[in-house]
């Protein structure tokens, strides 16, 4: 029971209040698509756009903030709407979560969040498609329709993977996310779990814990060693560009989970660096302090308990 807890995260975010942590990552992969979303829109190579939220929750949480799939929704239409009158062609997005009775609840959502935006702000919200489904990771990702629109030289792909734990993006899917073209992904992955049960056999079927040296890496680095054990599955003949962001969960507890953005040209990482940069003006890399560096109004005491 423990573990099966431990690789699929098992609590229900959606039967909550987001805390502090879950609302960053949530801002993190808003405003990475909203730095994504126009440049293939106004692309004159690009045919069509593609989102794809394939761990996409019940879109609410209990006090009514908004998931990932209304979050993206709502990026693309731009401040002010400003994008809104200007798709001249097809955007579609794909929601999917797995859990039926979620499902339902984020058809609902997803509904009443475009009905309202037509009401609130005349905004035709319908020239953006959209599908739900409600189907395993692996099976939708492997479907042959997906796999053709991944291969598709002619549309941009923006991949959003938040799942629970750390099971579902294994080498194998990873690689699959870097060959294929035109496409930037983000994924969510719970690294202390990692480092906790790496040597549990479960956790070595899907990442290969052997090769990420956890004994010199200090707890609120772990994020920080899972991104560059990714990173080195890129073949060094492959132009492809890496990054991660680290979140510690709660203040003075061990928790560090992070977010890991791919992608094969150098502005797609200008733009997520952008991002990353200004949630963390120190390092772009974490919502903590991730090398005790010695930041503006730090006392010298404060310092050396670092």
């Amino acid at each position: 029971m423990l573990w099966r807890y431990v690789i699929n995260m098992g609590r229900d975010i959606n039967k909550s209040m987001f805390d502090d942590a879950t609302k960053l990552k949530l801002n993190i992969f808003g405003e990475c698509f909203e730095e994504w979303f126009p440049v293939f829109l106004n692309s004159y190579w690009c045919k069509k756009l593609y989102i794809f939220d394939f761990f996409a929750g019940s879109g609410k949480d209990l006090d009514n903030n908004q998931g990932s799939p209304l979050v993206l929704l709502n990026r693309a239409k731009g401040a002010s709407q400003k994008y809104c009158d200007k798709v001249k062609k097809e955007v579609s997005f794909l929601f999917n979560e797995n859990r039926q009775e979620k499902s339902i609840e984020l058809e609902q959502n997803v509904a009443s969040h475009i009905k309202q935006c037509q009401q609130d702000n005349n905004c035709d919200c319908c020239v953006y498609q959209y599908r739900i489904s409600s189907r395993n990771f692996q099976d939708i990702f492997s479907d042959t329709f997906i796999r053709d629109i991944f291969n598709n030289r002619n549309y941009a792909k923006f991949v959003l993977l938040d799942q629970y734990g750390f099971s579902q993006i294994d080498e194998q899917v990873f690689q699959k996310l870097v060959s294929f073209p035109r496409t930037d992904f983000i994924f969510f992955i719970s690294s202390s779990f990692i480092s906790r049960f790496r040597e549990h056999p479960n956790t070595k079927k899907y990442i290969d814990t052997s090769k990420i040296n956890f004994s010199e890496l200090r707890p609120n680095e772990i994020h920080r060693g899972v991104a560059n054990y990714f990173r080195d599955l890129i073949s060094t003949k492959t132009e492809y560009y890496l990054h991660h962001f680290s979140i510690q969960k709660e203040v003075n507890r061990g928790n560090y989970y992070g977010l890991i953005f791919g992608t094969g040209h150098s502005l797609g990482m200008e733009k997520f660096l952008k991002v990353c940069w200004k949630e963390d003006p120190f390092s772009g890399e974490a919502n903590y302090n991730i090398d005790a560096i010695l930041r503006k109004n730090h006392c010298l005491e404060c310092w050396e308990k670092m």
